[in-house]
């Protein structure tokens, strides 16, 4: 099912099913609002939506529309001007403290990894974090080794980070902020300028992070990765929430994408391109959610028909 949001309240979704399903949400902005000083537009303009707990969720916007800035406020990084965010039904508080352990249960990993980087070697960005917690000097190698063993960059560890590529960097980033095994991540645009490899490697990273009990937010402009991925869609415009639900349900709102001026994933079109009895001979109840998906259906019917 999918929920389009309207300028007014009392229009949106059945408020008993708000309500339950706000219950569900790891994380929470309610009605949101912040304007960068000197800016004469609010850069989140009244947001509210939930990141739903256990999801592999996916936020989809033009630029401009209040991702980044979203994910600012999600950590405690900015503070709103109106509104709350709300980690597992509790108001963030903003003194030092509880921010400190916000950030350790909710990672960011930035769009350019130039950013987050700020060490010499891998092994020493990777355990940067760790330090600033004040951990003991073994617990902090301990953690260090294990997090890219399970990366599989061991190899990297005295590799000075400027030696890199954009891809490595990416992943050694991502590693920095699993170290402290937050609860929730979040990443800005993180398959932006990586091939086709590169991103295959990257979403299976993501998925062995979700496996193991990490829920994830991804903002990306890429519609065929969000479609194929995400358990549950996101989509912003000009600062507050336009759509939200489930792929197929978020996808199949073909209006609503068009005023929003986002394109359907290429396999929904290619899917509602073909024939009703073809849909059906493929056996699938719902549109195949990548394109190997749907090769593979196809390939079951021309196999069968030459046996």
């Amino acid at each position: 099912m999918a929920f389009e949001v309207t300028t007014d309240a009392a229009e949106q979704t059945d408020a008993a099913e708000q309500t339950a399903r706000a219950a569900l949400d790891i994380l929470r902005f309610s009605f949101v609002h912040y304007t960068y000083p000197g800016a004469s537009q609010p850069a989140l303009n009244g947001l509210s939506l939930g990141v739903p707990a256990g999801k592999k969720c996916v936020l989809l916007g033009h630029n401009g529309c209040g991702k980044s800035t979203m994910f600012l406020h999600a950590n405690g990084i900015f503070r709103p001007n109106l509104g709350q965010v709300l980690w597992k039904g509790m108001a963030v508080s903003y003194d030092r403290a509880h921010l400190l352990k916000l950030k350790q249960k909710i990672g960011l990993v930035f769009q350019d990894p130039e950013q987050q980087l700020i060490a010499a070697t891998v092994a020493e960005d990777i355990s940067y974090g760790l330090c600033n917690q004040k951990l003991p000097e073994a617990v902090v190698r301990g953690k260090v080794y294990r997090t890219m063993e399970t990366f599989g960059m061991t190899e990297w560890a005295e590799t000075p980070i400027h030696r890199l590529s954009l891809g490595q960097k990416r992943r050694v980033a991502l590693a920095g902020v699993m170290v402290l095994e937050p609860e929730l991540l979040l990443l800005d645009e993180p398959t932006a300028y990586l091939d086709q490899e590169q991103t295959r490697n990257f979403v299976q990273e993501l998925d062995r992070i979700h496996a193991a009990g990490t829920t994830i937010l991804m903002a990306t402009h890429d519609i065929d990765l969000a479609f194929a991925w995400a358990d549950w869609v996101l989509v912003m415009e000009k600062g507050k929430l336009a759509l939200e639900g489930e792929p197929e349900a978020v996808f199949s709102r073909r209006d609503t994408l068009e005023r929003l001026q986002l394109r359907t994933p290429a396999v929904f079109d290619v899917w509602e391109a073909l024939p009703a009895a073809l849909r059906e001979e493929i056996g699938s109840s719902r549109v195949p959610r990548s394109v190997e998906e749907l090769t593979a259906g196809l390939r079951r019917i021309a196999a069968s028909c030459i046996t």
